[in-house]
């Protein structure tokens, strides 16, 4: 049984090590088990912008809130003490409930307690209750710790039932108190959904055009599209970024595009270019970044322009950054090439083009 608590003189200051997600003030929370709602309410907050409102359609019977982005990291070997705070709003009601903790995704500890008086002498009614666990926790480091909140099922004649909880805290045991320390804020450790996200935003990938037979392409003062089939041999997509790695590519060698993956990322990339013959006097190569997705550049995001005064055989690269919105998305992004005058020959065509940022973050 959960041991309920009340702040004491002389309690010892700890880091309160859970996922930012137990703050309660960001993340969706679903039903696990039973038929109710868990939400993120904003009227009922203990610490932070929020708390996790968990409310039974269906008293009689459990019912279990649960997120399955949340991860606790250990980060020591050592022992471990939880506390948290529940509030309910209807007074007279004792509602029993648990919190359920996981380790490494197995159920080891059901900390259960009870919250209300059906005596209104001792009905803590619309006050945060805290309470901590009766036993201490031996985690090891790394251990992936994770926490379901329940109501349970009881005899009332109430429609819903409804409890909100708030200051979830686990902290080191070796502390001179028993009590739990007073407190604190998760640190701004990085959570668990976060961590995700930055290990699969950064990659790139590598497409050339095959030479195994040579392969040109000549450009003249009319827009045609920079043709790569990512067949040559020192192609790579093996360090794409792990969100798509496997599954697509950033460059498509059907259509010929860039392919960003998400809104609001970052990207740069470099256009490397052999010239190998010229016609007429050509000075200039118009390179154009278009997200409109037809035939000729109608939405030009990025325009280059190359000299071409050098007699050939000679390389030239280009280099931009950008980013990817909504039309992006929707179409890609296509490279044209023009001349101002003449035409140019293009042997060896690469693309180099790299994820710096992830617009879900």
């Amino acid at each position: 049984m959960a041991i309920r608590v009340d702040r004491i003189n002389g309690q010892n200051y700890a880091e309160n090590i859970v996922d930012n997600l137990l703050l309660f003030d960001s993340g969706t929370w679903t039903i696990a088990s039973g038929t109710g709602t868990a939400s993120l309410d904003t009227n009922n907050v203990f610490a932070g912008d929020s708390s996790l409102k968990v409310q039974n359609n269906t008293p009689a019977s459990s019912l279990t809130a649960s997120n399955s982005v949340q991860s606790t990291i250990m980060p020591s070997t050592n022992r471990y003490q939880l506390s948290f705070y529940v509030k309910k709003e209807i007074a007279l009601e004792v509602i029993p409930a648990s919190i359920l903790v996981y380790h490494n995704a197995v159920l080891v500890d059901t900390q259960s307690f009870t919250i209300g008086s059906a005596d209104a002498d001792f009905d803590d009614n619309d006050t945060w209750i805290r309470y901590q666990n009766d036993k201490i926790y031996a985690f090891d480091k790394g251990d992936d710790i994770t926490f379901q909140f329940r109501i349970d099922g009881y005899v009332t004649a109430e429609l819903t039932s409804k409890l909100y909880f708030d200051g979830v805290m686990m902290n080191l045991a070796k502390r001179n108190n028993t009590i739990v320390p007073h407190y604190t804020k998760p640190n701004l450790a990085v959570n668990g959904d976060t961590l995700e996200k930055l290990y699969n935003t950064p990659g790139w990938g590598f497409y050339v055009e095959d030479q195994s037979v040579a392969s040109t392409q000549v450009i003249t003062t009319t827009s045609a599209l920079l043709q790569i089939d990512g067949l040559g041999a020192t192609s790579n997509s093996s360090y794409l970024p792990h969100e798509i790695k496997g599954i697509s590519e950033l460059w498509d060698v059907v259509n010929n595009k860039i392919t960003p993956i998400s809104i609001g990322d970052g990207y740069t990339v470099r256009i490397d270019l052999e010239i190998t013959a010229k016609t007429g006097t050509p000075t200039e190569l118009v390179l154009e970044l278009d997200i409109s997705g037809l035939a000729t550049p109608t939405i030009v995001i990025v325009e280059r322009i190359i000299g071409t005064g050098k007699t050939p055989p000679y390389t030239v690269s280009v280099g931009f950054p950008w980013f990817s919105l909504t039309t992006f998305i929707a179409n890609g992004g296509q490279i044209f090439l023009r001349t101002d005058t003449g035409t140019v020959t293009l042997t060896e065509r690469q693309i180099s083009i790299h994820r710096i940022s992830n617009g879900n973050l």
